[in-house]
């Protein structure tokens, strides 16, 4: 699924416009990006975590040029499922979800 499916998706779910979605989409987006910018954890209860990791110097083989080379450390965004939504994903695939009834019963529960 890309942005515009889920947009739409969300669209024939709610009575918000595909404008207003894609518009709230976009600052959701922003908002997770400049928390990782900060370096802040951004947590989303039923859902995962979004967090950056450091990541350290590290030797190399460049196959081209067949030499060894250094690759540089840097910051790694990295994501992380909650219980339920593993919970989730896992069931799914064992029992039918029907209208999303099982999903929200799941993440009342966390």
């Amino acid at each position: 699924m890309n942005r515009n499916k889920l947009i739409q998706a969300v669209a024939r779910r709610s009575n918000r416009t595909q404008d207003q979605l894609r518009e709230d989409l976009n600052l959701f987006i922003e908002e997770i990006i400049m928390a990782l910018v900060r370096d802040e954890k951004v947590k989303l209860m039923g859902f995962g975590k979004f967090y950056l990791r450091d990541r350290l110097q590290r030797n190399g083989f460049d196959p081209y040029e067949q030499v060894p080379i250094t690759i540089a450390g840097g910051k790694q965004i990295k994501f992380e499922p909650s219980e339920s939504l593993k919970e989730i994903i896992r069931d799914a695939y064992t029992q039918p979800i029907v209208n999303g009834e099982k999903i929200f019963e799941l993440l009342e529960q966390s």
